[in-house]
């Protein structure tokens, strides 16, 4: 056994640094077959092909907790608690970034609606919105701007509703690991992206905050994937989601007046991606 170095007594072999399932010994009874080598088959009596009639599978003799140490040190118990600390945990929570974002959009939709009577009287909510929203020539005429400022524009209240309510579900998690500030920079480029795909492919961009709320999500599954930060899980039920937006988006375009940004989603999605793997870990 190695010199026991310094911190406390392995819980799991209280100290003695030998293997507590095999006692040292190097080899622990089969499982399948109960170390008896074989196995019975339809009243057939076999060899048990997990063992191959050994009866006894191999085993570290020194304890995996410890490495045969007797003792756990203080950087081995910090590795172990970061593993297995649950999401959220060790972390300051915030969402002042994403309260804020909300804030604009709903502000932004209350002077320029396209379905309910403005706030300001005409024709301030529709010079709002003919600054903001995109054109066929924003490249060509230097306002480029309007690469971001769509993605600030909704058209009704339901979809105002629907992606404030995707913000805030997804936001403040994203907005914590992050921090305010890289937060704020995977939202904007995340709406950038969007803007600048849904442009290229539809000659003018869509409007609305999905194609940043994308990004927020694409970067939900890079910190599950990449850094094991947010519950599995939770990643894949993400993924799913954007998977079914995108599938009916596509085949449903146009019918039954269902229809959604895709090409603005993607380029959203993208950006967030690429953005999250770029940034090192918090």
């Amino acid at each position: 056994m190695k010199e026991p170095q310094e911190g406390q007594l392995c819980p799991r072999c209280e100290g003695s640094g030998v293997c507590r399932d095999c006692q040292g010994t190097g080899h622990i009874p089969c499982p399948a077959c109960s170390g008896k080598g074989t196995s019975v088959w339809h009243g057939k009596k076999m060899t048990c092909r997990t063992c191959s009639g050994s009866g006894q599978q191999d085993c570290p003799s020194q304890c995996p907790s410890c490495a045969g140490t007797g003792r756990i040190s203080p950087e081995f118990q910090e590795t172990i608690q970061r593993k297995y600390q649950p999401a959220l945990t060790g972390i300051k929570t915030s969402n002042a970034v994403t309260k804020t974002l909300i804030v604009i959009c709903v502000a932004v939709y209350a002077l320029a609606p396209r379905d309910l009577p403005s706030l300001l009287p005409y024709p301030y909510s529709s010079l709002i919105w003919d600054i903001l929203v995109s054109k066929a020539n924003m490249l060509t005429s230097g306002e480029y701007w309007r690469f971001l400022t769509p993605a600030f524009l909704h058209a009704s209240i339901w979809h105002l509703g629907c992606n404030m309510y995707a913000l805030w579900v997804l936001g403040p998690t994203v907005e914590s690991y992050l921090g305010k500030w890289r937060y704020l920079a995977l939202y904007l480029l995340s709406a950038i992206g969007g803007c600048v795909l849904s442009a290229h492919m539809n000659m003018i961009s869509g409007i609305g905050a999905s194609g940043a709320i994308f990004g927020v999500a694409a970067s939900v599954i890079v910190l599950s994937n990449k850094w094991g930060l947010i519950p599995q899980h939770y990643a894949n039920s993400v993924r799913n989601t954007l998977l079914i937006i995108l599938v009916l988006g596509f085949s449903m375009d146009g019918a039954f007046g269902f229809n959604l940004d895709n090409w603005g989603h993607i380029g959203g999605a993208a950006a967030g991606t690429i953005f999250t793997l770029a940034i090192k870990r918090i």
